[in-house]
């Protein structure tokens, strides 16, 4: 098993707040594309947020673990952020 200590360059940063630091210094810039369509890092940023929102919604809080079974497509993006 991997520790922590182990993985050179390891970031402390949360995972959520490399998304919204990209998309605070790069809006409009493409982060993702899926066939013709390209979406922006503040697009992704939004439903991320949209997705979190839900989620808080219906008692899933800050914490929680959630399991993912999506096809690979834009909402996999937003919903694993």
């Amino acid at each position: 098993m991997l520790m922590r200590e182990h993985v050179i360059g390891a970031a402390e940063t949360p995972v959520p707040s490399l998304l919204v630091d990209s998309a605070a210094r790069f809006p409009d810039r493409v982060a993702r594309r899926f066939g013709d369509a390209a979406l922006a890092y503040a697009e992704i940023a939004d439903a991320a947020l949209r997705v979190a929102t839900a989620l808080g919604a219906h008692g899933i809080g800050a914490g929680a673990r959630v399991g993912l079974l999506l096809p690979n497509h834009p909402a996999f993006v937003a919903t694993f952020y």
